[in-house]
């Protein structure tokens, strides 16, 4: 980060900014200072007016400089009173009413820095998480240099903000430390605009980044690692060779942070999530066969032998395919748009070792007794389930998850289109997180994101697990 000066009427600010963004988001940080929109500003260096898309290091800007800024800053006039019906209220209105009603508040966005609506979606679903809040609270930095340390911090910091403001808040410094930590998202296009990129490769570097800091003691956790026990999968694989049956499989312990939903299985389309899951836990690959000296043909066959506290699951819809065109043939990453379906709460029994079968089962037939004894003794259809968010250990796990959280991708090419988070609050309560425009909405919204069309459809899905509380 550099240090600039820039002078405004009778003021002047000292401005950190980094010198490879562009004036545009300069502009963004003079309004939180200044109050005049980004639009009424006109900033200039020796005499020549600086245009938004340039960036900062090439328009001359460098440590120290000054540089002058006109504009008048907005004022805000308070409007007559008027009666509105909430059918003619806009969005922003429906909003602002939700916040000064009774109700749930509506919680600060995040505002996009330039294409970073795959990085605020997917932080808005991790804030859904709060054991990583508590980690993350009592985090310390100790190496301001190191940037695992900086990115995790920087993290923390970012969740504390947002708890703090009413209004947007603008995460330059966690984008700045994001770009600088992985350089992938730093990628910018011939006209020195950041690219769009993948939520969920932002969601894998981000965790992996905490899970290298969060290594503190969890009384309840197997890892003593919080990432590991919030989202930490095992799996017992086994590999087998279709084509020397004589050969013993080969056995091994794997491990992973989220499940694959396939959606085109072997030209066999998926149209139900957990149909997907079994598709991802299943496959062939070739390799090396000791017993008939050459590659052959294995099958891969995964159960999950660990369940963590949340789950994510990934719809494979990003794909690479072989096309045409007059200068040949080339791979190109395309989308998949086929709805599919998947449900408020997640099953994953069947997708377990024997071994776990056998831990859940304890917990699942104590809940199916229960739930008997309560449809007898009431002769009506029983509640769902009383168990659910406790903290981990304090009940028994059945292998239900529950759906909080939500990253959906509109549009129809895997490199643009546009990102949102979605995350459950209470009851029939969800949080739309459009970047900094936060809206409430119903279950019935969130299951709609099964894709199909040019509608936001789910790309990540973060079920938590829930546990039976057997009653006393």
């Amino acid at each position: 980060m550099s240090r600039i000066k820039v002078k405004w009427n009778k003021q002047e600010f000292a401005v950190d900014v980094d010198l490879n963004e562009q004036v545009s988001l300069l502009k963004s940080q003079l309004l939180s200072l200044s109050g005049v929109l980004p639009e009424k500003q006109k900033l200039m260096l020796k005499g020549k007016v600086l245009q938004d898309s340039q960036i900062l290091s090439q328009a001359g800007i460098k440590e120290n400089i000054t540089i002058m800024m006109m504009g008048t800053a907005t004022e805000f006039v308070e409007p007559k009173e008027e009666i509105k019906f909430m059918e003619d209220l806009t969005p922003q209105e429906k909003a602002l009413a939700y916040k000064q009603s009774e109700g749930v508040p509506i919680p600060a966005g995040l505002v996009n820095l330039g294409n970073t609506c795959y990085m605020n979606s997917t932080l808005q679903c991790l804030r859904r998480v709060p054991e990583l809040s508590q980690a993350l609270g009592n985090y310390s930095l100790t190496n301001p240099n190191d940037l695992t340390q900086k990115l995790t911090h920087e993290l923390k910091e970012l969740f504390k903000n947002i708890e703090l403001v009413g209004t947007a808040f603008t995460p330059f410094t966690f984008v700045h430390t994001l770009r600088t930590t992985f350089p992938l998202f730093d990628e910018t296009d011939e006209e020195g605009r950041h690219k769009q990129q993948d939520a969920e490769e932002c969601l894998t570097n981000v965790l992996e980044t905490a899970r290298t800091q969060l290594n503190m003691p969890n009384a309840t956790g197997w890892s003593g690692n919080v990432i590991e026990d919030l989202f930490g999968i095992e799996f017992q694989t086994t590999i087998k060779c279709e084509e020397s049956p004589e050969e013993p499989p080969q056995m091994m312990v794997e491990y992973s942070k989220k499940l694959m939903c396939i959606i085109d299985n072997e030209g066999q389309p998926v149209d139900h999530l957990p149909d997907g899951i079994r598709a991802g836990l299943e496959g062939f690959i070739e390799k090396q066969s000791e017993s008939l000296g050459r590659n052959a043909q294995y099958k891969k066959t995964q159960r999950i032998n660990r369940l963590p506290g949340y789950l994510v699951v990934q719809f494979v819809r990003f794909i690479w395919k072989r096309a045409s065109s007059v200068a040949g043939t080339k791979d190109v990453k395309a989308k998949i748009l086929r709805s599919v379906t998947f449900p408020k709460v997640l099953d994953t029994y069947e997708f377990c070792s024997d071994e776990l079968k056998n831990s859940l089962n304890i917990g699942r037939d104590m809940e199916a007794q229960v739930r008997e004894r309560e449809l007898e003794e009431s002769k009506e259809k029983p509640k769902e389930h009383k168990s659910g968010t406790a903290e981990f250990g304090t009940g028994l796990d059945t292998g239900h998850y529950q759906l909080v959280g939500v990253v959906t991708h509109k549009g129809r090419s895997a490199d643009s289109g546009h990102y949102v988070g979605w995350a459950y609050v209470k009851d029939d309560i969800w949080m739309k997180y459009d970047d900094d425009f936060v809206t409430q909405v119903t279950t019935e919204d969130i299951l709609n994101l099964r894709g199909g069309g040019d509608w936001h459809m789910a790309y990540l899905l973060l079920y938590r697990k829930m546990q039976f509380m057997p009653q006393e």
